[in-house]
């Protein structure tokens, strides 16, 4: 399975760069070329040209139910989803990056620390001032008055007469509150942490820590599909458009923007997963439910305890198996391969029993089974003289591949110039050769599909990745 990226274009990026001999090179709409970062820093390319010859574009988002979330393990969101298409119709690896609170969500873009930032933004003079650029609309939305269910005689602006609003003051609602306060001047208004996600004002309105707040439309008819505790009151003036955000003065990758949402809004991909997210109510019922409980206490997977039991045992980051164990079987205890191999780890029955574990069907003893495995490949590729930063993915290249075949790939990244002793870029380009006869004839162990360990390790990583960000900013 490949959720993140299309082998073959790994594969074709990876081998473009292991035969490139050019100094610099420039991608665009219909290919993607990688060069070396320093050749990149000496050209005078546009934003979007970086990307391209990078091949990689960066979306910083926010981890919550509208954008980019983890529910049983499934990485999901309507944001999340733009960002991958938006990938792949430009022939692009993506990463996504979370921003630990809505300020810093602009501030990676006028710091060159994401390229696209995605998040229901409205378009606002402060926003521009600061030097924030935002393409097209691809979504309108009514700013509305949230408050608790229950509370009556409130129908018009004058209304609000002594109420509190609470909201974060970098926040388009800010100024909408400002300008209410110009027609309503006793209404009160405070600034909650930059932090705060507006499904969590909107809890804290529910539990009458806050009085009121404003949201937009489409959020609160969200949390209205599993909650009947708040209400919508009014909307403050019309519809609001909203757009993605780059740091201003990128007309290049405007454009691509540009592009692609006047290809999509109102379409049936926009449509399908727009329903997905926001008016599927069966969905919501059954997914924001389960996924407020886990996200609250952190759950990557139904087995995460098991993991971390024997995590800490072998000294691993239990995310990290966790990420490994959704890529070798999407948390199936009974999932059995092609080849053989059983259980949440994919381990082979031979190698289990040398393990002397019995049911590899079993959770607990499918989980230790890969962890110890994983932990006896780790102890091959210390012998190896790996660098630690570098352990990890030479290991789970060797839980995939065969250390024999992960070897073969050091001697031949050696023979290219190429570092021997880092993964990806490197090594990973030799393994990717291996599948060639020229090469496998000359390998110590032969022919190997090197796409596969490859992409294994890159997928495994980037959901690694991921999990970290969302735990670190839970």
């Amino acid at each position: 399975m490949n959720a993140f990226i299309d082998s073959q274009q790994l594969v074709s990026e990876l081998l473009k760069t292991a035969h490139s001999s050019s100094n610099s090179t420039t991608g665009n709409t219909s290919s993607t070329k990688v060069v070396p970062s320093s050749t990149i820093k000496k050209s005078n390319l546009t934003q979007w040209q970086t990307i391209q010859a990078k091949g990689r574009v960066r979306f910083v988002l926010r981890n919550n139910l509208s954008s980019y979330y983890i529910w049983r393990g499934e990485l999901l969101g309507f944001h999340y989803e733009l960002a991958k298409r938006f990938a792949k119709e430009n022939k692009l690896r993506y990463e996504i990056i979370v921003a630990p609170d809505n300020v810093a969500l602009l501030d990676y873009l006028i710091d060159d620390k994401a390229d696209i930032a995605l998040g229901f933004l409205t378009p606002t003079e402060a926003r521009r001032a600061k030097g924030i650029g935002f393409s097209r609309p691809y979504h309108y939305a009514s700013e509305l008055v949230v408050g608790q269910s229950g509370v009556t005689g409130i129908e018009t602006p004058q209304d609000l007469k002594g109420h509190k609003i609470y909201t974060r003051s970098s926040s388009a609602y800010w100024s909408t509150s400002l300008q209410l306060q110009k027609t309503v001047p006793s209404v009160k208004l405070i600034a909650v942490p930059e932090n705060m996600e507006t499904e969590s004002i909107i809890e804290a309105v529910a539990d009458k820590k806050y009085d009121m707040t404003i949201a937009d439309s489409h959020i609160v008819d969200l949390e209205l599909t599993f909650r009947d505790d708040i209400q919508s009151f009014m909307a403050l003036g019309e519809p609001k458009a909203q757009s993605w955000g780059i740091k201003a003065g990128n007309q290049a990758l405007l454009k691509e923007i540009n592009i692609f949402i006047k290809k999509h809004y109102k379409g049936l991909f926009y449509n399908v997963i727009y329903n997905k997210y926001f008016k599927n109510k069966k969905r919501l019922d059954q997914q924001y439910k389960g996924y407020v409980a886990e996200i609250e206490s952190g759950v990557m997977s139904p087995f995460d305890d098991l993991v971390k039991k024997h995590a800490k045992k072998y000294g691993f980051d239990w995310r990290l198996l966790v990420a490994q164990m959704h890529q070798e079987s999407r948390f199936d205890p009974n999932a059995k391969s092609l080849s053989g191999a059983q259980g949440l780890f994919q381990v082979m029955p031979r190698t289990a029993e040398q393990l002397g574990i019995q049911d590899m069907h079993d959770p607990e003893q499918g989980i230790e089974a890969g962890i110890r495995y994983m932990d006896w490949v780790r102890e091959r590729m210390q012998a190896d003289k790996i660098p630690k930063s570098e352990l990890t993915w030479f290991t789970l290249a060797s839980y995939n591949a065969g250390a024999g075949h992960v070897r073969d790939a050091i001697r031949l990244a050696r023979k290219k110039g190429w570092q021997d002793d880092r993964w990806f870029n490197h090594v990973e380009k030799a393994m990717l050769l291996l599948s060639q006869p020229k090469y496998a004839a000359k390998a110590r162990y032969g022919y190997v599909r090197g796409q596969e360990p490859v992409t294994y390790v890159r997928e495994i990583k980037r959901r690694y990745d991921t999990y970290l960000n969302i735990s670190n900013h839970q």
